[in-house]
């Protein structure tokens, strides 16, 4: 039970993780909107994250194929560092579930688009 609680908190850590940057992207992108235009910069924010968010669940599956039964990224996952962050999910869900946070925010701020353009 407690192994699980320690994945599920892995888990949302690393979308959180995810998240707080598409955010940071997001705010940064409205903050060009001030001189260029929101919408217009809030859509190149979003296809920036929807690209980050893509190009790490492609690196998720490239990684996911190569690995096969034997991990390529032990050494990553296995130091006193890395298990500091992350207790028990290594480096390869760590990428996916940061891309799935890129793309919620992604997905977030497209539906923001269609409600300014309204």
């Amino acid at each position: 039970m407690r192994k699980a609680s320690f994945v599920i908190f892995d888990v949302l850590k690393a979308t959180g993780v995810g998240v707080t940057f598409g955010v940071v992207i997001t705010v940064l992108s409205a903050l060009f909107g001030l001189i260029f235009g929101l919408v217009e910069s809030l859509e190149v924010g979003q296809r920036i994250e929807f690209i980050i968010g893509s190009v790490s669940l492609f690196f998720l599956g490239i990684i996911i194929l190569a690995s096969g039964k034997k991990p390529r990224f032990g050494k990553i996952s296995n130091t006193e560092e890395w298990r500091k962050y992350f207790k028990v999910i290594n480096f390869a869900p760590v990428i996916g579930f940061m891309g799935i946070g890129f793309l919620i925010v992604g997905i977030v701020v497209d539906y923001w688009i269609i409600f300014l353009k309204g």
